[in-house]
């Protein structure tokens, strides 16, 4: 085997880049929801009932991008959910899309659900299991 010592390089402390604080940045709140909001339309069915909502998903998304802290986000929010609520209140297909939105969310908790069990119960493999339950590997508590 041929070990080859490390050799130093020079870094110019310049060319790092460092992240700094923007203070002129969206805020966090409008960032987090601006994910949400993309993410639900991406999962949106084509369905001309689901228009009215699309619509007022995106006039919000745009708001949001101009947001300049937590309390205008949290204002936009506001209006957004005051809108989709006068905008559906009176509409005949609200309970068809009252059931579009939930089988969505019922989607995601099993996702989030199947996602959890595999990081906390992974399966085990043929191989592990004979491991365990072989005669010829003793072991357990010693005292």
């Amino acid at each position: 085997m041929i070990f080859t010592p490390a050799q130093a390089v020079d870094q110019n402390p310049d060319s790092i880049s460092i992240p700094t604080y923007n203070q002129e940045s969206p805020s966090i709140v409008a960032q987090e929801n601006q994910a949400a909001i993309a993410t639900l339309l991406n999962k949106l069915p084509d369905s001309p009932e689901l228009d009215p909502l699309r619509v007022e998903l995106n006039s919000l998304y745009a708001e949001l991008g101009v947001a300049q802290n937590d309390a205008e986000a949290d204002l936009a929010l506001d209006r957004a959910v005051e809108a989709v609520r006068d905008r559906f209140i009176d509409n005949p297909n609200v309970g068809q899309i009252r059931e579009i939105l939930m089988d969505l969310r019922e989607a995601e908790f099993e996702k989030l659900s199947e996602d959890l069990s595999s990081l906390l119960f992974p399966q085990q493999t043929a191989s592990s299991l004979n491991l365990l339950q072989s005669q010829s590997s003793r072991w357990g508590w010693l005292s």
